[in-house]
């Protein structure tokens, strides 16, 4: 049985024993490019493999040229082993495990972009509706903007915080205004913690629950027949986004109908 010698351990480990160590790694699908580098990381460093990412290639008179050698070769391999063989053709192939880790960042930096504006559109537009606690609708935005950060979006703490502030209802308005007037700013977790606070004292007040639940029946039960001489709300200046005309909204679009 082949055996594979860790150049800074004593220990020799078996291929089977290596397939334990890189199972961790998933197989690269073309939706998971953050999560599959994450976690090459993480192995490549936990096996002290990671040589030939930090230093460029030494000369081979060096004494740790054996020792990059050994990084290099075994890094290629366990990346191209865990790489979907429908996206490892498409690959420029390279000598170097660094300058091949870079083709795939390249290649999988432009099939980013629908991504980033699918999460851009949902993340703009997300408010909290109180179907969960504050603390879940902080951490996924929270979450969101980290997906953001990995495919080059910067986003800074002090603007997620203070769009975080913004996706709250209008019964934190008071809440808001005391962050706004405050000169020290919040970190994350403090903003989830005050904000945590805020929910259970809107609660116990009876301020939040009501008025949320309110909203998310709107439009639910049976029509109530409206009063007669009342106006019909003007729908003029609405525009459908399925016909491009004014007058109606995509949803009573008689073109959409047909």
């Amino acid at each position: 049985m082949n055996v594979v010698v860790l150049p800074s351990s004593s220990k020799a480990i078996t291929p089977d024993s290596l397939s334990d160590h890189t199972s961790s790694i998933p197989k690269l699908n073309g939706s998971n490019f953050s999560e599959w580098k994450e976690q090459l990381q993480i192995t490549l460093g936990c096996l002290d493999l990671d040589l030939c990412f930090r230093i460029d290639e030494p000369f081979k008179e060096c004494a740790n040229y054996a020792t990059w050698e050994h990084s290099n070769q075994l890094s290629l391999m366990i990346m191209k082993s865990k790489i979907a063989k429908n996206i490892n053709k498409s690959i420029p192939d390279s000598t170097r495990a660094r300058e091949f880790l870079a083709s795939v960042e390249q290649q999988f930096k432009a099939s980013d972009k629908p991504l980033i504006g699918t999460l851009m559109e949902i993340f703009t537009t997300k408010k909290y509706n109180g179907t969960s606690g504050v603390r879940e609708h902080i951490m996924e935005m929270d979450d969101m903007a980290e997906q953001l950060k990995s495919m080059d979006m910067t986003i800074s703490e002090s603007f997620l915080v203070q769009f975080v502030l913004n996706s709250l209802p209008s019964q934190f308005g008071p809440f808001k205004i005391s962050y706004n007037t405050n000169k020290e700013k919040w970190t994350m977790d403090e903003l989830i913690v005050m904000c945590v606070q805020e929910e259970e004292r809107l609660k116990r007040e009876g301020l939040l629950l009501g008025h949320l639940a309110s909203q998310g029946h709107k439009g639910k039960g049976p029509k109530e027949a409206k009063p007669k001489g009342k106006k019909s709300p003007n729908h003029g200046n609405l525009k459908c986004f399925f016909c491009k005309e004014k007058g109606h909204l995509k949803k009573d679009c008689p073109k959409r109908k047909t």
